[in-house]
């Protein structure tokens, strides 16, 4: 679902595994997480710059293929989850594709 090459926003991106997926798979990345600690995992990592921010402080100019955030939004206080999902939609591209995943319970 996203054109060679295309650029995916790992949001909350942890310690960098899927972003390092990503990445070998041939697509480029922007990474960031809200722990200075996991960033800086990530960023050994993968080798990219990962920006340490909550999702509501996330701003760029880029437009992203898809977001990615892989069990991370279950970080966001449930009154502020369509807020933070919005915020981060916004930067996709038109018809681009939005990924969450949450643990049940």
């Amino acid at each position: 679902m996203i054109p060679d090459g295309g650029h995916i926003l790992d949001a909350g991106c942890g310690s960098g595994r899927d972003a390092k997926a990503f990445v070998s798979q041939g697509y480029k990345v922007t990474a960031f997480d809200a722990s200075v600690t996991l960033a800086a995992m990530a960023a050994q990592l993968t080798g990219l710059t990962v920006q340490t921010c909550r999702f509501d402080e996330f701003q760029t100019k880029r437009q992203f293929d898809r977001v990615w955030a892989c069990a991370s939004l279950l970080h966001v206080p449930y009154v502020e989850l369509a807020t933070t999902i919005n915020h981060l939609a916004g930067f996709l591209v038109p018809g681009g594709y939005f990924y969450c995943s949450f643990k049940y319970g």
